[in-house]
Formats: C-alpha cells, sequence, structure tokens
C-alpha cells in the first residue's frame, strides 16, 4: 500500500507539519466544527489514528497553546506570524492531534465533500474517547528534540 506524506508550515516557517497515512488526498475525510472558535478561523481538518502527525518548532518560545471550551486539547499557534495549525491533547502520555488542512502546501489535492461537526453536546469522557479513535498519533519536536 502506498504511504502519503502531507506537509505543511505556518506563514513564517516557525511551525511545520507532517503527516503521514496510507490514506489518499482523495479518500481523506475533511470535518469542519461548527463552534465559534473553528468557524472565525475557518478550519478543515484531517487525521488519521493509523498514521503519524509530526510537528517541528524552530523557536518553541513562540509556540502559542490556547484552551476554551472544556480545556481538553491545546490549539496550537505560531505567536509569529499568528497562524493556527493543529489541535492536540494528551492521555496516559500519548499525544494525539488534529491537523488544519489549509497549512498544508497543497490542500487543493483534498478533494472530499466537507462534513459539518458539531460536538457540543458531548461531554468530557465521550470527547476524549472520540479522539482516541479519530485522531491521529502526535509527536511535537524543537528540530530533532522530542518535547511530548
Amino acid at each position: 500500500m502506498e504511504k502519503y506524506v502531507y506537509s505543511g508550515e505556518c506563514h513564517c516557517g516557525n511551525l511545520r507539519v507532517k503527516l503521514s497515512t496510507l490514506i489518499s488526498p482523495k479518500n481523506t475525510q475533511i470535518r469542519a466544527c461548527e463552534c465559534s472558535f473553528c468557524r472565525k478561523h475557518r478550519a478543515q481538518y484531517i487525521s488519521d489514528p493509523e498514521g503519524t502527525l509530526d510537528i517541528s518548532i524552530r523557536e518553541t518560545e513562540n509556540l502559542q497553546k490556547y484552551r476554551f471550551g472544556q480545556k481538553t486539547a491545546d490549539f496550537l499557534f505560531c505567536k509569529i506570524c499568528g497562524i493556527y495549525i493543529a489541535a492536540m491533547f494528551s492521555d496516559n502520555n500519548r499525544f494525539y492531534g488534529i491537523l488544519n488542512l489549509n497549512i498544508l502546501d497543497s490542500p487543493e489535492e483534498f478533494t472530499q465533500t466537507v462534513t459539518i461537526v458539531s460536538y457540543e453536546q458531548e461531554d468530557v469522557k465521550s470527547r476524549i474517547e472520540r479522539r482516541k479513535k479519530k485522531w491521529t498519533p502526535l509527536t511535537l519536536r524543537n528540530h530533532t528534540k522530542l518535547i511530548t
């Protein structure tokens, strides 16, 4: 089976992402959350629980984390250019992430119709279980040094 690797970065290049997956762009599900945060950022998300998501940070002091709502995930921004790249959460020392499709080098390759989703009615336990099943295992690095 073919392995696909998708790359991208924030506007200034401080935050870089790499998603490795066996899912082709045309078969990747794209989700857009209805919450006010995601709507205001026009975020469209992709993930693969069987893949890997690697986020590399050039200057860790310029990684901004933001939490809201149930405070179960960190939304990751670049402090330099302000670009929102991904969300992450941890459970039992395992990290998971969901990638904002818009920061990839070639987002136009992803052609699935966007699925609108709402998670407003989820309790914390359900939200965590859903993320563990649907989000991508995540590694956060400063160049080559693992920081998660």
